[in-house]
């Protein structure tokens, strides 16, 4: 800041009094988990004057301050803020290991849904080869004068159906295999699908349903994180009742 001010007064020391003065100041503000509230600041002043009577031009001055405040009613019970976001947190996690589990089981399921195509492929494979013969046996039959060409119609018509059926599962295998392709984000090396390589478990223990539903109430990711948010929600309202206390 600058002044220009015509004097006034012979002791005035000029005939303008010329005066700038240039401030800074820089300080450190930090809240502890129980409220209280910390400030550190330094101010200093540098001031030049053309007046004569100025011992000391510039003119510097320093000062130095902390505050200390802690408040009562609110400080060391109200901790609203922190408690919120630590349970959000913690619903955050559980939506996190929520969606994995759904992920591994998306990725699983689509495996043994690749295996079980697989079979029916091969299935069908055999299916096919037994109507070529079928067909190939009425042929036989019907040259020799055994059947009429109604039976080699019908043997062409199951062949042909066979035939059909086997592009068909092969288009489904070959779908299950591009959406776990999509779903792990990788294709198969040096091969047009994947291949399973493992089989199903033949044998499982099942729990009783009291068990499995208890397991349910304890473990399942999706009730751990409604239950965090309701905690968070509840952890506002308790503060904001607090927050109706007088400031002290």
């Amino acid at each position: 800041s600058g002044n220009d001010q015509a004097a006034s007064s012979p002791f005035s020391g000029a005939s303008v009094l010329e005066q700038n003065q240039t401030s800074a100041q820089a300080g450190v503000q930090m809240v502890l988990p129980i409220g209280t509230e910390l400030e550190a600041s330094v101010v200093t002043t540098r001031l030049e004057s053309n007046s004569n009577f100025s011992s000391l031009n510039p003119q510097y001055s320093t000062t130095g301050s902390l505050r200390f405040r802690q408040p009562i009613l609110d400080g060391f019970f109200n901790r609203k803020d922190l408690t919120s976001a630590e349970r959000l947190l913690d619903a955050a996690k559980a939506r996190y290991d929520d969606a994995v589990l759904r992920t591994e089981a998306e990725v699983e399921g689509l495996y043994w849904n690749l295996y079980a195509a697989e079979r029916d492929l091969a299935v069908q494979m055999l299916v096919s080869d037994q109507a070529q013969v079928l067909l190939r046996e009425a042929q036989l039959r019907a040259k020799a004068g055994l059947v009429g060409p109604n039976q080699v119609a019908n043997a062409q018509v199951f062949l042909a159906s066979q035939q059909l059926a086997l592009l068909d599962r092969e288009e489904t295998l070959d779908r299950i295999s591009d959406d776990l392709a999509a779903l792990i984000g990788m294709r198969p090396e040096r091969l047009v699908r994947f291949w399973p390589v493992d089989t199903p478990q033949n044998t499982f223990e099942l729990a009783s349903v009291d068990q499995v539903m208890a397991d349910v109430l304890v473990k399942n990711k999706s009730l751990l994180a409604i239950r965090a948010d309701a905690e968070a929600l509840r952890a506002l309202a308790q503060g904001a009742d607090r927050d109706r206390l007088p400031t002290v």
